[in-house]
């Protein structure tokens, strides 16, 4: 993870080019470990600059990551970046799910929406390892996260009102860096393969509302519409060096649209990307009312490759799911796009 070029972009984003630089000039000094141990160099780099130490900086980066896209992760040219993949779904007031990580390694999970005034996510790591878990709400393309430091083996964090996000993501780091030298072509780590532990339930339901004076009828709300339009036909060529397939879609209010870009089985194989039919791209879109939305879907490295060394006319086929804000049945279309060579 450190060393990494968007780790140093994080890095550069809050105290500038400068604290790249110095870290690898400490690297190089006696001085600092023994000289070569990066964690130690950054360490010192962002302390110099006013920060909190690499070890803090590396759990809010982690924690960033859940939703690196949104304007205010911190990440630069997150939006760019595909999701980081996720481990697996938490039970919601159920069991703790568990693993272990590698020094500095991290790992996401998905968590169920809840209606609850707040959602509490618990987490364990054998104490004395630096660590950290974060619960990371994402809502009209803003982000919240709240962070909670496991350096004494166990941690509670609590994010109030999640009902207001369209996604929730628990993340857990063993950020220790400890080590006892090097050998054997690598520093002696003394803080792999950490066990760990999460579980997320939800805290304070909100109470049912009083009862009350039944209103006069409304007026029942419109269906959600949505149609979609790929435009002419697009260059392969074109696509594979954008790494994006364009779409239209036409919605009769605001809500938000979630595409999913998928070849069939004989077309996968063409492509070499499976052996079965499989999904090359997605992407989503919040329309914040009633009108045309262009809708990106960006296609997996994979997918950009294979279109690349691709000479054929293809279809790729993209489903859209529409979920109207403030409540209604979601809408699903799907429409059959295809790359002229």
């Amino acid at each position: 993870m450190y060393g990494s070029a968007v780790w140093n972009h994080w890095l550069e984003s809050k105290y500038g080019a400068s604290v790249v630089r110095q870290a690898w000039v400490l690297s190089q000094a006696a001085s600092v470990a023994g000289g070569g141990f990066a964690p130690a160099a950054y360490d010192r780099a962002i302390r110099e600059q006013g920060g909190p130490g690499f070890t803090a900086e590396l759990e809010d980066f982690t924690a960033s990551t859940a939703e690196w896209d949104a304007a205010d992760s911190g990440v630069r040219e997150g939006a760019s970046f595909p999701d980081v993949v996720r481990s697996g779904t938490l039970a919601l007031n159920g069991a703790a799910a568990s693993g272990v990580l590698d020094h500095t390694a991290f790992a996401l999970y998905e968590v169920p929406l809840s209606s609850a005034a707040n959602l509490r996510l618990t987490g364990t790591i054998p104490a004395g390892t630096a660590g950290s878990i974060a619960l990371v709400g994402i809502a009209g393309g803003s982000m919240t996260k709240v962070l909670g430091v496991l350096d004494s083996g166990t941690s509670t964090v609590t994010l109030p009102g999640p009902g207001r996000f369209e996604r929730i993501t628990a993340v857990v780091t063993n950020a220790d860096t400890a080590q006892a030298g090097f050998g054997a072509g690598d520093w002696r780590w003394l803080r792999d393969a950490q066990p760990f532990s999460l579980s997320v339930s939800d805290v304070e339901p909100a109470p049912p509302p009083s009862p009350a004076p039944a209103p006069p009828p409304a007026p029942t709300a419109s269906a959600a519409s949505l149609r979609l339009a790929s435009g002419s036909q697009p260059r392969l060529r074109r696509v594979a060096r954008r790494g994006i397939l364009s779409l239209t879609a036409t919605v009769n209010k605001a809500g938000r649209l979630t595409a999913s870009a998928t070849v069939d089985r004989r077309t996968a194989r063409r492509l070499r990307v499976a052996r079965k039919a499989a999904r090359v791209g997605t992407g989503r879109r919040t329309a914040t009312r009633a009108g045309r939305v262009k809708l990106s879907v960006r296609l997996t490295r994979k997918a950009r490759t294979a279109l690349r060394r691709h000479r054929r006319a293809l279809r790729i086929k993209v489903r859209v799911r529409f979920v109207p804000a403030g409540g209604g049945k979601a809408v699903v279309r799907t429409v059959s796009v295809r790359l002229r060579p």
